[in-house]
């Protein structure tokens, strides 16, 4: 208890943390800079079997390894890996050490004195790694007793060794055991992340991880401490050249499943490259069903290694329709101009709803469209519910399958398969070259040219040239029909409405009033009388709703038909309820 007391609180602290298995341990190792403290830590943290001691030291690995101070608890915990044989822990370990040396590309200019010119270049420059502020460095005292000063982070040197011992570790694994070797070093791989590679130098920084790619490659030259690009080659002539080759042939698995996972491009291409050249008896003819989660990748080069591998793949005739469209809905042009080719080939379009045609012609993509279109014809249209089924085709995204999609809605609508609301949808479409085409037939075809709930539509319309179609039309109509006509009090009214007229409101009371004296006329009237009460004022209203309310109370069958035709104006609540 002497002992305990005698402690710094923050030391107290984290051995009660690690005894209790709180997650705040963490925090409070990567804060520590007693030295001392943290290497008498080591071995109990390395042999404590809870799950959870594990997940941290594996956490304070990734941190990075180079906190002030930490230097023991580093060197410790790589000691004690390496006697274990802990695979894990040293692929962690090999991660850390590549990110602890970083070069920086700069230009500089120099002055050629044999052609009197300045010329550029390029150099590399070692990024000193940052220092916290508050730390200084510490003073220790040599055999003889004199004082000096230490830096509380490792050095250079000391950095280059790090790496180097742990990329022999596993280079001297895999003389011992090839498929240990291969399982380390697929650990080593999935650890690295796109922002350990930010730049192509950082690629030359990495160490191990290029030793264990490209081992064998001429285009690197390797020494004690560095990796270099030789002379007259560049970094994108690099191919796969592993450390102990033999260990990494015949493992189309197990790549498959890093390369789903892996978060760093330079490895992705390492995987795919040494697949397709090594490996294609195994790749060729796999089953199509196991290249579903590599389509599925967020990342484009793998789906694109997909696609190449689909056109070989054993089992496409038998995929399942639900596969094919998820695949196509894939936002990739360059697998989907592969994969509607082999949909073309290996599906039969009798297999699809007509729902499914239609939505695949609604998608971007420009094949994928034109497939959905093509196969969208090739159906029966034998009613109207299939006809309203194909509608949506309308709003397709691609111009040209759009056009295309609407001359045949249109002229399916002109039969007598079609109707005034099959028409109103094509009016109603958000695209002018489509609403273009409906007015058209609207006007041309004498069955649709005086259906007033066309007209009706036009005026409610929040589209400018529907709008200009509707006033030229009722400018025409309202001169040549009789003013007692029906006809005439509708042209009369939606001019009025369109053009913000006072003969609106006398239009509103005169609706209202032929509906209360011949109810048998309401269908007509009724849907005229909605757009007119929506068109005014609050006010202006009463006396219109007031004699309507009286039409209803005289004459009850109209209550259905108001009900139907102006479903904002409830006169009997207790009915509805």
């Amino acid at each position: 208890m002497a002992g305990a007391a005698d402690k710094p609180a923050s030391l107290v602290l984290l051995d009660e943390l690690f005894e209790a298995g709180d997650d705040r341990f963490l925090a409070e190792v990567l804060a520590c800079t007693a030295d001392g403290k943290l290497k008498s830590l080591a071995p109990k943290w390395y042999a404590d079997k809870r799950p959870w001691a594990r997940k941290m030291l594996l956490a304070y690995v990734a941190d990075g390894c180079d906190r002030p101070r930490h230097r023991t608890l580093v060197k410790a915990l790589l000691n004690l890996a390496e006697q274990r044989d802990d695979d894990e822990l040293m692929a962690a370990l090999l991660h850390a050490f590549d990110r602890m040396v970083r070069h920086e590309s700069q230009t500089r200019t120099g002055y050629d004195w044999r052609s009197g010119q300045r010329t550029t270049y390029r150099i590399l420059k070692l990024v000193n790694p940052p220092r916290s502020r508050g730390v200084a460095s510490y003073k220790l005292w040599n055999r003889k007793g004199a004082p000096q000063f230490a830096s509380p982070w490792f050095s250079l040197a000391t950095r280059r060794y790090l790496r180097r011992r742990a990329y022999r570790w596993f280079r001297m694994l895999g003389h011992r055991d090839l498929d240990r070797f291969f399982a380390g070093a697929m650990m080593v791989l999935a650890r690295y992340r796109d922002a350990d590679l930010e730049r192509p130098e950082h690629i030359l920084d990495c160490y191990g991880l290029v030793s264990l790619l490209h081992h064998h490659s001429d285009v690197l030259a390797r020494s004690s401490h560095r990796v270099r690009v030789v002379h007259g080659h560049t970094l994108a002539e690099l191919e796969p050249a592993p450390v102990h080759p033999d260990a990494w042939r015949g493992r189309v698995e197990p790549m498959l499943r890093l390369l789903l996972r892996a978060d760093c491009l330079f490895v992705r291409r390492f995987l795919v490259r040494w697949l397709e050249r090594e490996e294609q008896a195994g790749l060729r003819g796999i089953d199509a069903r196991k290249l579903r989660p590599l389509f599925l990748s967020g990342y484009p080069d793998v789906r694109a290694f997909a696609a190449r591998l689909l056109e070989s793949a054993s089992g496409l005739g038998a995929l399942p329709v639900v596969d094919w469209l998820e695949l196509l809905e894939l936002d990739d042009p360059e697998v989907l101009a592969i994969v509607c080719r082999l949909v073309e080939e290996h599906v039969d379009p009798s297999r699809l709803l007509l729902e499914q045609c239609v939505k695949l012609a609604c998608a971007r993509p420009v094949a994928v469209a034109e497939l959905g279109f093509g196969w969208a014809k090739q159906k029966r249209i034998a009613d109207a519910d299939a006809l309203l089924s194909a509608m949506p085709l309308a709003g397709a995204e691609v111009k040209s399958v759009r056009a295309e999609a609407a001359r045949w809605l249109l002229e399916l609508v002109t039969r007598e398969l079609g109707s005034a609301d099959h028409l109103r949808e094509l009016i109603d479409a958000r695209h002018a070259d489509v609403r273009e085409q409906a007015l058209a037939v609207m006007q041309r075809e004498a069955r649709f040219r005086d259906v007033p709930s066309l007209w009706l539509a036009l005026s409610e319309s929040p589209y400018g040239d529907v709008m200009e179609v509707l006033v030229r039309h009722l400018s025409e109509r309202e001169k040549a029909l009789p003013k007692g006509r029906v006809e005439h009090v509708w042209a009369t009214t939606l001019l009025s409405v369109h053009r913000g007229s006072r003969a609106k409101r006398a239009a509103l009371r005169q609706i209202a009033d032929r509906v209360a004296r011949h109810p048998d006329r309401a269908g007509a009237l009724l849907p005229i009388l909605r757009v007119a009460l929506r068109s005014v004022r609050e006010p202006e209203r009463h006396a219109a709703l007031a004699s309507v309310c009286r039409a209803a109370f005289a004459s009850p069958s109209l209550r259905g038909a108001i009900g139907e035709h102006i479903p904002e104006l409830v006169l009997f609540p207790e009915a509805s309820a």
